[in-house]
């Protein structure tokens, strides 16, 4: 009998590796997919421009976030003389 349940749980395990790999597979195929349908040549560049300006914009609003919550430990934070 115990060999039965160590050959049911190879089976098992054998399935979800199976399940994850196939998961993996279609996320793969989903991400090259995305990345056939970027344009090419200079609206490829204008795409790009795009994205980092979404980007510095983020970055805008994570540190008008920030900015208020660290300014007591910056306040408080001994700085260093310029040279």
């Amino acid at each position: 009998m115990s060999e039965t349940q160590v050959l049911l749980s190879r089976i098992v395990a054998l399935r979800q590796r199976l399940e994850q790999a196939q998961g993996l597979a279609c996320e793969a195929g989903a991400v090259a997919a995305g990345l056939l349908e970027e344009p090419a040549g200079p609206a490829r560049l204008r795409t790009l421009e795009h994205r980092i300006a979404r980007g510095d914009e983020c970055a805008w609003q994570l540190e008008a976030v920030a900015r208020p919550l660290l300014a007591p430990a910056e306040e408080s934070a001994p700085r260093c003389p310029r040279s």
